[in-house]
């Protein structure tokens, strides 16, 4: 289970904040008990619970690149830029049209992985 952020280690240390940098962003209880109870059914030996960020938790952990993490971690979450900040000054440095790309190229591969499709089948359409 990820970070629960209103109750037990991670808010009586006032830590939340820090572990959302960090790639693991803390669940409100009710959010937690919810989704729990969906995953408790009968043949599921192993199930889990958070919000990560893959690619901030891979640079703070770089186990969790291995092999015994493949059924978890994404295979694109590479490294990538530490925050939005990073992204922001990365895309400012392009000329805009490559920026406008970047972003494309970005969101067809996260809606591609929400719809189970291969984001280089995709055609982007401008307005």
């Amino acid at each position: 289970m990820g970070p629960i952020g209103e109750t037990g280690y991670v808010a009586r240390h006032a830590i939340g904040d820090a572990m959302a940098e960090r790639g693991f962003q803390p669940l409100t209880v009710a959010e937690a008990l919810t989704t729990a109870g969906g995953l408790l059914r009968p043949g599921t030996d192993v199930a889990g619970i958070g919000r990560y960020r893959w690619s901030r938790a891979r640079r703070l952990l770089p186990a969790l690149a291995a092999a015994r993490f493949t059924g978890l971690v994404p295979a694109d979450a590479i490294a990538g830029p530490s925050g939005r900040a990073d992204l922001l000054r990365e895309l400012a440095a392009l000329p805009p049209d490559d920026a406008r790309a970047a972003i494309t190229r970005t969101l067809a591969r996260l809606l591609a992985a929400v719809l189970h499709s291969d984001p280089r089948t995709w055609i982007p359409r401008g307005p």
